[in-house]
C-alpha cells in the first residue's frame, strides 16, 4: 500500500512539473483535450 502511494505522488508532481515548466497552461489544455479522443 505504502510502496503504490509513493510511487503516484512521485509521477503526479513529476507530470504536473514538467508540463509547468514546459508548456504554458494553454498547451497543456490542449494536450489534456488531445489524450481522450486520441486514446
Amino acid at each position: 500500500g505504502q510502496y503504490d502511494d509513493k510511487r503516484c505522488k512521485c509521477i503526479c508532481p513529476s507530470i504536473s512539473s514538467v508540463i509547468n515548466t514546459t508548456n504554458p497552461s494553454k498547451e497543456r489544455l490542449n494536450f489534456i483535450s488531445n489524450v481522450p479522443p486520441s486514446n
